[in-house]
């Protein structure tokens, strides 16, 4: 199986395009913010798996494009509880769990973005690189 994709932030930081400038990704699509309140159409036994999944999970990873995953995640594991989960839906959460870096395996292909801000300087050093 190939290995994932390392983020073009990372890749920059680390000087990969200094060499191979035309294999950098500038369209590589970005998460608007945090994953936030579970759906109001969720029962209570959902929320409460979603709100176990979220603090599960490592800090930074889930976003508000994870949202559908989390909501999916939270129903099957209800079913789980329930006794009433097939095959399938094992599979499917296990998938899920997986994308979300909830296994040792997984979570060591994380790479999680830092809350820290970047130095200034650094920024601009990157900017003048993309432009050369």
């Amino acid at each position: 199986m190939a290995r994932p994709r390392k983020p073009t932030r990372i890749l920059e930081l680390n000087g990969a395009f200094k060499m191979h400038p035309g294999r950098r990704r500038d369209r590589e699509p970005q998460p608007a913010g945090p994953l936030g309140i579970p759906p109001g159409r969720m029962n209570a036994d959902e929320v409460a798996l979603w709100n176990e999944i979220e603090a599960s999970c490592a800090p930074g990873v889930l976003k508000v494009s994870d949202r559908w995953s989390v909501e999916i995640a939270a129903k099957l594991m209800l079913r789980v509880t329930q006794g009433t989960a097939k095959g399938s839906h094992l599979t499917v959460l296990r998938s899920l769990l997986a994308a979300m870096g909830m296994t040792p395996g997984d979570r060591s292909k994380l790479s999680v973005p830092t809350e820290t801000p970047l130095n200034q300087f650094l920024e601009l050093k990157l900017e003048s690189e993309r432009k050369q």
